[in-house]
This record gives C-alpha cells, structure tokens and sequence, in this order.
C-alpha cells in the first residue's frame, strides 16, 4: 500500500449536515470570501447523494476506529469551531507534553501557544 502501514494519530472530522455546507458555500453576500465560480467543475457540485454518502463513509470509519478520529460539530461560527479543535488538540496531545508546554496566551489569531511559540 501506498502508505505502508502508516496512519495518521489523530483525525479531525468537521461534521456539518449537507444543507448547512451548502448554504456556506454559496456567494450570497456582497464581499463573501467565497468566489463566483470558485466551485465550478469540482467536488463540491456533485449530487446531494454523493455528499451525503461520503459523510456518511467519514462517519463509519469513526465507529471503526475511534482512537484515531474525533468528530466536531461545524454547525457553529468559525470561533467555536476553532476553539472546538484547539480544545481536542490539547486534548490528544495532553498526556505526551511535558506540563506548561501548552499555554493560552491573549496573543495570536486564537490565542493559542504551543511548545513552538504562538502561531501568527
């Protein structure tokens, strides 16, 4: 295989129900950060069946192997989001750090700080 028996420790799946990232991924508002065209000829226009099928394979593998992934609900804005996968990160990663490697400092685009210092 082309991954050698190699897997990934962690998975994060943002799970948001088809209606919902439909709805995002139209440009409805003026200055929307989505693009007219942006989707055309791509993934994103394929059936409803299809999305829903992949979602819905995303999930089983989630059952299959629940050490490996964590589900997020991406019904909510982009800062819970991101608090949501920050809050798993440390999570995950809590019990190989040494303490105080991870610390929330009110620097940064969220305010988060790993052992390498804060992301910008």
């Amino acid at each position: 295989a082309a991954t050698e028996n190699l897997w990934p420790d962690l998975t994060i799946i943002l799970d948001v129900p088809l209606e919902i990232a439909l709805k995002r991924i139209q440009p409805t508002k003026k200055g929307s950060a989505i693009q007219p065209g942006l989707f055309q000829d791509r993934i994103e226009n394929r059936v409803a069946e299809f999305h829903q099928k992949v979602r819905e394979g995303f999930l089983q593998q989630v059952q299959s192997f629940p050490d490996r992934y964590r589900v997020i609900s991406a019904r909510g804005s982009r800062e819970d989001i991101q608090q949501a996968i920050e809050n798993t990160l440390i999570e995950f990663f809590a019990p190989h750090q040494q303490p105080n490697n991870f610390q929330r400092e009110s620097r940064g685009p969220s305010g988060f700080k790993g052992p390498y210092g804060a992301r910008s």
